[in-house]
């Protein structure tokens, strides 16, 4: 009995030595995993510095910065749509443009804390406004054709993602404004890309042709 007891205590010994072995030399597939494991830690990385948003300014913010106000903005987001509908039935295009933010608020205020704004990316302040610029036409264009002159009220507004919050402003994202007109039919407008809540001001970031998927 005693010998059986022995002779299984040292194989008990040579399994837990030859695991340790095993364990300490490592094979080319788990060398290989170690380095795709590093690799895809480095793309993580990558990706959370491209996707990180500066901060431009020190904390608490500046007078100057709390200071801002954004020209013809709205107490309310409601009473935005409510303008925006009003303007789209008197097909006012001037009024229209006067609801999404000014050259000047957009890049001076907005890009800069966009995690695109980066040097890193090098992008050209003239492009990243032509595109918005190019954007917001495109998404008017059909918002007049699709409800240019016709007499909307304002029923819901109703943001199909959570707030993008911002250093010194927030965005409301994937608006669907949901308004009925005189027979009671439902109509759901999802005009704005986004929309910009600074100082307790709100309006358009800019017009979008693109749907909104709930």
């Amino acid at each position: 009995m005693k010998t059986i007891l022995s002779i299984t205590f040292v194989a008990v010994l040579l399994l837990c030595s030859c695991t340790a072995k095993k364990n300490q030399t490592s094979s080319p597939q788990d060398d290989s995993l170690a380095k795709v494991r590093a690799y895809l830690d480095s793309l993580d990385r990558l990706k959370a510095f491209y996707e990180s948003k500066p901060r431009p300014y020190p904390e608490p913010l500046p007078d100057s910065v709390r200071a801002r106000r954004l020209k013809n903005g709205f107490r309310t987001p409601e009473a935005l749509c409510d303008a925006f509908l009003s303007a789209l039935e008197k097909r006012d295009t001037a009024r229209l443009y006067d609801l999404t933010l000014t050259r000047d608020e957009y890049l001076n205020w907005l890009w800069v804390e966009m995690p695109a704004s980066k040097p890193i990316f090098n992008i050209p302040l003239e492009f990243v406004w032509e595109n918005n610029w190019n954007n917001s036409v495109k998404g008017l264009n059909k918002a007049l054709y699709n409800y240019g002159g016709k007499r909307l009220a304002f029923a819901a507004l109703e943001f199909r993602a959570p707030d993008d919050e911002y250093q010194s402003f927030k965005l409301k994202m994937k608006p669907l404004l949901i308004a009925v007109d005189s027979a009671g039919n439902t109509h759901k407008l999802s005009y704005f890309s986004a929309i910009i809540e600074m100082n307790g001001l709100y309006k358009v970031v800019n017009y979008t042709d693109k749907k909104i998927v709930p």
